[in-house]
């Protein structure tokens, strides 16, 4: 149950974040009908690359952490 509410916080946190960066960020603009749906998605695909990439990339600098 705690790994879940980590994501959960992760995808909630990288939400608001993408957000207040596109509001704050001139540049950074959403430029869609529906720009809460976008930031939503975008926070889920970074969410999604941070659980099935991070753990690949753990094991893959082990043999460089080690020596």
């Amino acid at each position: 149950m705690h790994c879940n509410m980590k994501y959960i916080l992760r995808f909630v946190i990288l939400a608001v974040t993408i957000y207040l960066i596109s509001t704050f960020i001139p540049g950074f603009t959403i430029t869609s009908a529906q720009p809460v749906v976008t930031v939503l998605i975008v926070a889920l695909v970074l969410t999604l690359l941070n659980i099935f990439i991070k753990p690949v990339l753990k094991i893959l600098t082990l043999p460089i952490t080690i020596i």
